[in-house]
């Protein structure tokens, strides 16, 4: 016991710092039922009702100097995904792949490292002269995802661009709530058919 315990107390700090935090994302309520659109700190509901199934807010400030929105998504009032969108103001072809990289940092400190990270390309691209790097993006030929998953939800961090400009989108999904949502959307079909 005398050899363990200062193993104990050497390893304990390395393991606690290791683990990933399990916070509510975007400090909103999962398991609660919700009759009105929630108040989100810093957002300004824009519009939608928890009856339509979709509220969407502007965000009042900005996040790593990007203009953000927040897609809330519902089903029977419990709320079942979330996507934090950043940009386009903010993001640029100059900057895109940098604010993406920073963005996925801090997930891997706030959840610990990604799962999966994967880059959809069209062979366009081939056939393009690129500018920089971001150009790819804008053209919407280029998306890249990367993954994280807790015990409780699964998180997607996407970058990508159109004719408006560049996104990251980040979308949070209970795997609960989605799972539930599923099962009774598929009850009520297999009647319907």
């Amino acid at each position: 016991m005398k050899k363990i315990l200062p193993l104990i107390i050497f390893f304990a700090p390395l393991l606690a710092s290791s683990t990933p935090v399990s916070t509510s994302p975007l400090g909103l309520e999962w398991k609660k039922s919700h009759a009105k659109p929630p108040s989100i700190k810093k957002y300004q509901l824009y519009y939608g009702d928890i009856a339509w199934g979709k509220v969407i807010y502007l965000g009042t400030s900005k996040i790593l100097e990007l203009e953000t929105e927040i897609q809330l998504k519902f089903d029977s009032q419990v709320l079942t995904s979330a996507t934090l969108i950043l940009g386009p103001s903010g993001i640029n072809n100059f900057n895109c792949h940098k604010k993406y990289k920073r963005v996925v940092g801090i997930f891997n400190n706030k959840y610990g490292n990604y799962s999966l990270q994967r880059i959809k390309t069209d062979p366009i691209l081939e056939d393009l002269v690129q500018l920089s790097a971001c150009t790819k993006v804008t053209s919407g030929a280029y998306q890249i995802d990367t993954v994280w998953s807790t015990s409780t939800h699964k998180i997607i961090a996407t970058m990508f661009g159109d004719s408006e400009g560049i996104y990251i989108e980040i979308e949070y999904v209970d795997l609960k709530n989605t799972k539930k949502s599923n099962q009774d959307n598929a009850k009520k079909y297999s009647k319907e058919i």
